[in-house]
């Protein structure tokens, strides 16, 4: 079923209506925004879950603040400089906006892009084919450098993810190639040892239970079953989701639109980069920045993509590390970077001594991120329009115990930047996808703060 997009006119009166409610008293104000975006009642709309990520931003939000004309207009350009795996980039194309993101997780990447990439039908179903009938004759392949790769899947499963993965690499045209390799990492986790219930890969054990808890059973069926698992059969039965979702995002993106995930870092991103010449309309700028950035050591995004990123070959083993260490608001830090922990906010700083006393290592991490986050939000701040807007998504934390206010952080340095607030709302969370626990010292994120801000 296409889903049509939501009335922009109720949505930009209620715009209006916030914005003015917040100017009179500069109070945030509490909303709900799936009941606001009451239109939307199925959040499998175009190819929004095309692939699982961890912590996707609510799809509410960003056709919220997109659809209206008062933060942008259409063909305007849209960014979201921490993209995940693309939910505002797809909205705003949706929207007939243009959109452009960047994302440190090369898995990330490469979903994104497919997901707001139009295929033609015929070509998908023609490829389809050409994948069932080349993967018996496939005889001579390699194991990709996944990270203990016989660990988390036992060797008929390893056969034939390689069959798969040879099968699709053969494919020339890369947009399709891009869309069936998204089709295989979904089914990676799924035909592996590794616990479903989890994000991050944490091997499936029955040990854990005894004969008689309600668990065992299905963990004894489930590991049995992935001995002997048939992946081709799972691949298909995901191939058929997708492909009904690319053919409803076609029918509901209009032509002229595009949207693409140029960058790895936000603090590196170049808007004379020459990926960006396809774009003869680019000098408009950036009229409006949404996005919703990692928490400090929250979500380990690296590690929750390792086995897709192994198979994929979008990075070697060798080169996970690394990647981590990339990746704003990751929870590893080196032994050596345990150093100069003050990031020149007051407050921010009483709280990271205060967190210095119970573990070094976390006031590492959240001092790091502070500091990570100030160099982002100046270069959206450099390449925003005047005029522009930001809407930044964010949650407090609890960190060693202690409540961490990355909100008024956040908001501090966004002021010192010469953003001008305009709106600040707060929503509850009900989605799992956005709730972490980090540890025993950790509480549960239970709600999200969205500063909108002018340039």
């Amino acid at each position: 079923m296409v889903v049509r997009n939501v009335c922009t006119k109720e949505l930009q009166e209620e715009i209006t209506r916030l914005f003015n409610s917040y100017s009179s008293d500069k109070e945030p104000i509490t909303i709900d925004f799936r009941s606001m975006v009451s239109g939307i009642k199925n959040i499998d709309r175009a190819t929004h879950l095309l692939h699982p990520y961890p912590a996707k931003l609510l799809l509410h939000i960003p056709h919220f603040f997109i659809n209206n004309d008062i933060l942008s207009s259409k063909d305007d350009f849209v960014m979201d400089p921490f993209a995940g795996s693309g939910t505002v980039l797809l909205e705003a194309i949706l929207l007939k906006r243009n959109s452009i993101g960047a994302d440190t997780n090369p898995l990330a990447r490469l979903i994104a892009t497919s997901k707001v990439t139009k295929l033609n039908k015929k070509k998908i179903e023609f490829y389809y084919q050409y994948i069932k009938s080349n993967l018996n004759s496939i005889d001579v392949f390699h194991r990709p450098d996944v990270v203990n790769i016989d660990y988390w899947f036992s060797e008929s499963t390893i056969d034939q993810l390689c069959k798969l993965k040879t099968t699709i690499f053969s494919i020339e045209e890369v947009i399709y190639r891009n869309f069936f390799l998204v089709c295989l990492s979904c089914c990676v986790k799924r035909v592996s040892y590794a616990d479903p219930r989890i994000s991050v890969p944490v091997r499936l054990r029955k040990n854990p239970y005894n004969k008689t808890h309600p668990l065992r059973k299905s963990i004894d069926a489930r590991l049995a079953s992935l001995e002997n698992i048939n992946v081709f059969d799972e691949f298909y039965k995901t191939y058929e989701l997708n492909n009904n979702r690319m053919e409803s995002f076609c029918k509901l993106a209009t032509d002229g639109n595009w949207a693409m995930v140029p960058w790895d870092d936000v603090r590196h991103i170049e808007l004379d980069n020459n990926e960006l010449d396809k774009a003869r309309s680019f000098d408009r700028g950036i009229q409006l920045i949404i996005t919703s950035p990692p928490y400090p050591g929250a979500k380990k995004y690296i590690r929750s993509s390792s086995l897709s990123l192994g198979w994929l070959e979008l990075c070697q083993k060798n080169e996970l590390i690394d990647l981590k260490h990339q990746t704003i608001g990751r929870e590893e830090v080196k032994i050596q970077d345990i150093s100069t922990l003050l990031t020149g906010i007051v407050v921010a700083d009483e709280a990271i001594k205060n967190i210095y006393k119970i573990s070094r290592t976390r006031a590492t991490i959240v001092s790091d991120y502070l500091k990570e986050m100030d160099c982002a939000l100046s270069k959206m701040y450099d390449i925003l329009n005047i005029g522009g807007f930001l809407v930044l998504v964010v949650g407090n934390s609890q960190i060693s115990g202690m409540e961490f206010n990355t909100s008024s952080y956040l908001d501090m340095i966004a002021l010192d930047l010469g953003f001008t607030p305009k709106l600040k709302l707060v929503d509850a969370i009900r989605s799992r996808g956005l709730m972490t626990k980090r540890n025993k010292t950790a509480n549960i994120i239970s709600r999200e703060w969205v500063l909108v801000y002018e340039k």
